[in-house]
């Protein structure tokens, strides 16, 4: 699971996960890619986004932002704060994430993803047994 959130301010890209000792190959793979472009990058955990569900239900996860934005949440936080360039490193490290990852024939083998799509779910009960 990727989470985007506040990338238009900052000058430090954010690759976090839920917790400390989260096993998350798409973090890892994500802040690889940040290195190899010299971008200045942080690694930590937020317990205050989407990405947290996922990570408890056991899906790797990577929550990736800029910070600081000394506007967050206040009245200056208008558009015309949004740098450019943080977009289009933002755009270009989840377009190269994204397709790396689709592409990769080296995934965990515990992937909870693929064992739930092998899971048959029914909306309505009464087609489980049909």
């Amino acid at each position: 699971m990727i989470n985007l959130d506040m990338v238009g301010v900052g000058e430090t890209i954010g690759i976090m996960t839920g917790s400390e000792d989260a096993d998350s190959f798409v973090a890892d793979q994500a802040e690889n890619y940040v290195r190899s472009i010299g971008e200045p990058y942080e690694r930590s955990t937020s317990t205050r986004s989407d990405h947290v569900p996922f990570e408890d239900a056991g899906i790797p996860v990577a929550f990736l932002n800029y910070h600081e934005d000394p506007n967050y949440h206040t009245d200056e936080d208008t558009l015309d704060k949004i740098q450019i360039d943080n977009l289009d490193h933002m755009g270009t490290l989840v377009t190269s994430l994204t397709y790396d990852l689709a592409n990769s024939h080296q995934l965990p083998k515990n992937n909870p993803v693929a064992e739930m799509a092998q899971k048959k779910r029914y909306h309505n009960p009464e087609y489980q047994h049909k």
